[in-house]
């Protein structure tokens, strides 16, 4: 977090099983100090750190509910920095993850997506402004939008990136009334997230209610993520997983099947998800039997496909915005 020229970071670490979520709150107006709290491990010593700085934060730590495992982890913060004029709210991206669920998420998103749809001016929502960052292969773009709240995603997407993600982003959000800043919110869970809820919106809307084998072609991020989010609005039996390198880890961390081709895990599934940064079709019409959902989410440039044209020209598309 930035605050008038000065830097510093909240952390905290809890246990997670049966600990107690500790919070602590601090404060210091003008002056030029500031005061941040700071939970040591599992809460139990309280440290605190004075830095340079003028204004006030005000600050809320807790404990993440880690998923993934059970054991010490890091925790999210939220950060408030309190000016004379307004109150700005920065999320990281744990304090995003301790708030944000599918089970709400579909459903606003639903109604978001309901909206953009419906012609009636509810939404504005300009086309994205992309920016090449060709020296290093990479893309920045800026996404605002106004529904009665009034914001921003900017977002940047290098695919060739190893060892961290390939999307990062930072959303912003303003008060309509006044165009004052209201937060700042770490974006790429929010951004993973709204991808796969999208997803799960359409297969809620559009596949068979009986459907009970999910194909899933990739094993990146969007592909945990759609599982989980798909999971929530169909009962699949089977779930089958298919990606160039590392379906089998995938398949063992989630606990489904690993197939040998691409071909192997879409026939005779309900409904498939496409999930890989393919320049090139990799999902074949002629694998698909009619009726067949498919979730295409990973060409995200105009000359990248997922899909042959067997498969476009035959299928009813359907999509969530027009550009």
């Amino acid at each position: 977090m930035e605050l008038r020229g000065s830097e510093q970071r909240i952390w905290a670490r809890a246990e997670c099983a049966g600990q107690r979520r500790p919070r602590a709150d601090a404060s210091r107006a003008g002056g030029r100090a500031r005061e941040l709290r700071r939970f040591g491990q599992a809460g139990r010593t309280l440290e605190t750190v004075r830095a340079g700085g003028s204004g006030a934060i005000q600050s809320v730590t807790e404990p993440s509910r880690n998923r993934r495992h059970c054991g010490t982890a890091w925790a999210g913060t939220i950060v408030r920095a309190v000016s004379e004029k307004a109150d700005i709210v920065v999320l990281d991206e744990p304090a995003v993850a301790q708030r944000l669920h599918y089970p709400d998420l579909i459903p606003a998103i639903a109604q978001a997506l309901a909206a953009l749809s419906s012609g009636e001016g509810r939404v504005v929502q300009p086309v994205r402004a992309v920016l090449p960052v060709a020296p290093h292969h990479g893309f920045f773009a800026v996404m605002p939008a106004y529904a009665g709240a009034l914001g921003a995603k900017l977002v940047t997407f290098y695919p060739q990136n190893v060892g961290i993600h390939t999307h990062h982003a930072v959303i912003v959000m303003f008060k309509a009334e006044t165009g004052e800043p209201l937060a700042v919110m770490d974006g790429r869970l929010i951004t993973e997230m709204r991808t796969a809820a999208a997803s799960a919106v359409a297969t809620q809307r559009l596949a068979r209610a009986d459907a009970a084998v999910l194909a899933i072609l990739g094993s990146g991020v969007q592909a945990g993520s759609h599982l989980a989010a798909l999971r929530l609005v169909r009962s699949f039996k089977e779930v089958r997983v298919w990606s160039p390198r590392h379906a089998a880890e995938f398949a063992q961390r989630h606990g489904v099947k690993a197939a040998a081709t691409a071909a192997d895990a879409v026939r005779g599934a309900d409904v498939v998800v496409v999930a890989l940064n393919a320049t090139t079709p990799v999902l074949q019409g002629r694998w698909l039997a009619p009726g067949t959902h498919v979730n295409a989410i990973g060409a995200t440039r105009p000359d990248w496909r997922e899909l042959d044209d067997d498969l476009v020209t035959t299928a009813r598309v359907f999509v969530d915005s027009r550009e």
